[in-house]
């Protein structure tokens, strides 16, 4: 099967050792090693059927933006099938300027914002800037939801509608949809027509759950209920190389959801090449 990865992360390699090291008190048996190459971080990927990959990375300080911008701008340059994009932090100024620079001169088709790890506030006027600068020029934000035990922290829903009440053009990516709360990512994008529901990691928190288990049933209702509302604005990515599973596993906690062929389809290559398509940057 042919896959279109929207959601990895391919770190420069002491940031990636940090993340993987962190991920590791998370999850013991994750199967990465912190050594890995990029070559062979492609190659693992392509050898389930990835053909093409957004890269998100986000500066965990301001003094590392555009560093880290240039890092996956040339990335993108050495690997063809990899569409790069740019990180901001709240703190860095003349945030307007940094994005022109990373859409217009870097080719970078996008944003990523991790408000837990940036420790980001959404809705401070900060960060108006960037929201009205990607609205303005049509360019997705991909945001983190979800897993807020792991992070002891939390994005709430009613911020995420502030900002899109706020900016109702934006095109957002809803990373990991709230994760256990996906019937919150799923009303948002009811009443936002530019919010993308993106189930990355969530089959695989189901599957590693006990069979049976009453909140597990709900959460594949949910899956089942935004594949249906949304049969066009829905993907699902590995999170690769912090999977917390070998990424070989990513289909099989897919189908293991039940999900038909023609669904599959669409959630791991058709909406994201669609998605790839009308974003890319030349």
């Amino acid at each position: 099967m042919k896959i279109i990865d929207p959601h990895v992360h391919l770190w420069p390699k002491e940031k990636r050792v940090k993340l993987l090291k962190w991920y590791k008190l998370i999850e013991p048996d994750d199967p990465i090693d912190t050594d890995i190459s990029f070559e062979q971080m492609i190659e693992d990927l392509a050898g389930i059927g990835v053909e093409k990959v957004i890269n998100l990375v986000f500066s965990l300080s301001p003094e590392e933006t555009e560093s880290l911008n240039k890092f996956n701008a040339d990335l993108g340059r050495k690997f063809k099938q990899l569409y790069p994009v740019a990180s901001i932090h709240q703190h860095d100024k003349n945030k307007k300027d940094i994005l022109k620079k990373a859409f217009f001169d870097q080719g970078l088709m996008g944003l990523k914002l991790h408000s837990f790890i940036q420790r980001i506030d959404i809705v401070d006027p900060e960060m108006e800037d960037v929201w009205k600068y990607c609205e303005k020029w049509g360019r997705p934000v991909f945001i983190h939801t979800g897993y807020d035990d792991i992070y002891k922290n939390k994005l709430t829903p009613s911020s995420v509608r502030t900002i899109l009440e706020r900016h109702p053009e934006l095109h957002l990516v809803t990373c990991h949809t709230f994760y256990p709360d996906i019937h919150e990512g799923i009303a948002i994008a009811k009443d936002f027509p530019g919010v993308y529901i993106d189930l990355t990691g969530i089959s695989g928190s189901i599957g590693r759950q006990p069979s049976g288990n009453p909140s597990t049933e709900k959460i594949k209702k949910s899956v089942h209920n935004a594949i249906s509302t949304f049969p066009d604005r829905i993907f699902c990515g590995t999170d690769y190389p912090a999977c917390g599973a070998p990424v070989e596993n990513h289909i099989p906690y897919l189908k293991a959801l039940n999900i038909n062929e023609e669904d599959l389809i669409k959630i791991l290559y058709t909406n994201a090449a669609r998605f790839i398509g009308k974003f890319k940057m030349n």
